[in-house]
């Protein structure tokens, strides 16, 4: 078994920060091999022979099984839902493996946190390493209560029968638990590291100032950049996160607290820019332009957020219909087509599962199966469809 791996997940319109990670960590770490999983499917555009990196599918890590993921989550939340799958692969090659989530630069040697794998089981990053000061602390804080003690952009494991149990349960909770959900305690894959230093054993908290240094505590961080790695509070940074920044914003940091801009970083504000300029020069204008698989069935057909939301609710019963984006007679497809009621074949499992979303829709016709039905079909023919932006394709068959 080799001694040390890294890796990533993006999918291919993201591929551009794959290269930018990538690249940055074999510059402190040449030899070491690093991994791009695509939470994706590759196509004639990708041609993983140009890489430095190795490429992995979908069908490296068992495609049948994760095709139920595709269809369940959209593109962000299945990149994040896959971590446990793509570690449990790379733990049975390598004693240790370093992951590194899309939106991070590494900037210097991760020594602090190899060396903390040399007893450790897991390491985790913590978002703060003492209170918040300044503008708008409490609301701050209460975001990172929100997001998790831990922050998911690093995370160092180990090849111990204690990681492997904690990649099983890990994976077990985000096959069906990977959303942004506040009111139920969800923050995607995240918030599930709060339990695991409790839960598993020799898990260590990693408290290095320089490693994991994001928007949610720059604002009270001292950066000084004068050369080629930042120092954060005099410490040399080694991993900066970008989490929620989109260079088309020119002077926002993070979509996650829109009051932060990079004018008020200062030297952090330089090393985002460095950082858009480093993701420009990886093609980024160009990857992200290139199209999704998991975002239509294989019809063609534009699978809208509410597709996802029943196939979710259904959990495990998802298996009477096989690959999730067929279109064939028992497919889940058909499912949604079919009639909520078989004497009212207008009205679909879809249709009757968005009215049931529209409070001020049900207000206005309150009989769905009965006085109200011919005025909600007509709704849904003439406006229906737009307000919730769906292909005309979804609209009902006429009952005549």
């Amino acid at each position: 078994m080799s001694a040390l791996a890294a890796a990533t997940i993006v999918a291919k319109r993201h591929l551009a920060l794959a290269r930018v990670i990538s690249h940055s960590f074999r510059q402190h770490h040449p030899g070491v091999p690093f991994f791009v999983l695509l939470a994706d499917e590759p196509n004639e555009l990708l041609d993983s022979n140009t890489e430095d990196f190795e490429l992995l599918t979908l069908d490296t890590l068992g495609k049948e099984d994760l095709l139920p993921w595709c269809l369940r989550y959209e593109q962000l939340p299945l990149s994040y839902a896959l971590t446990p799958v793509l570690l449990q692969h790379l733990l049975g090659r390598f004693q240790r493996v370093i992951f590194i989530k899309q939106e991070s630069l590494v900037l210097g040697r991760l020594d602090s946190l190899l060396q903390a794998l040399e007893k450790a089981s897991l390491v985790l990053t913590p978002h703060l390493l003492e209170p918040l000061r300044g503008e708008n602390h409490l609301q701050r804080e209460l975001a990172i209560l929100q997001a998790g003690t831990y922050n998911g952009g690093i995370l160092g494991l180990r090849d111990c029968r204690s990681t492997h149990d904690f990649l099983a349960w890990w994976r077990q909770r985000v096959e069906l638990s990977c959303r942004h959900d506040v009111a139920a305690g969800l923050h995607y894959e995240q918030r599930w590291l709060d339990l695991a230093p409790w839960l598993f054993e020799n898990v260590e908290v990693l408290r290095d100032p320089g490693c994991n240094v994001g928007h949610w505590h720059l604002p009270e961080r001292k950066v000084c950049w004068s050369g080629t790695q930042p120092l954060v509070d005099g410490v040399p940074c080694s991993l900066f996160r970008f989490s929620g920044f989109d260079g088309a914003a020119p002077n926002q940091a993070t979509r996650y607290f829109d009051r932060l801009t990079l004018d008020q970083l200062s030297d952090a504000g330089r090393v985002f820019q460095h950082y858009k300029e480093e993701l420009l020069a990886a093609g980024h204008e160009r990857c992200r332009q290139w199209p999704y698989a998991w975002d239509r069935f294989a019809n063609g057909m534009a699978i809208p957020p509410i597709v996802r939301e029943l196939y979710l609710g259904m959990g495990k019963d998802i298996v009477q219909f096989g690959n999730p984006f067929a279109c064939g007679i028992n497919s889940f497809f058909a499912w949604l087509r079919q009639p909520q009621r078989t004497d009212r074949p207008a009205l679909t499992r879809l249709w009757f599962a968005l009215y049931q979303r529209r409070e001020d829709v049900m207000a206005a016709y309150p009989d769905p199966f009965g006085a109200d039905h011919a005025g909600l079909i007509g709704w849904i023919r003439n406006t229906g469809w737009r307000e919730f932006a769906l292909d005309r394709a979804w609209l009902p068959e006429s009952e005549a």
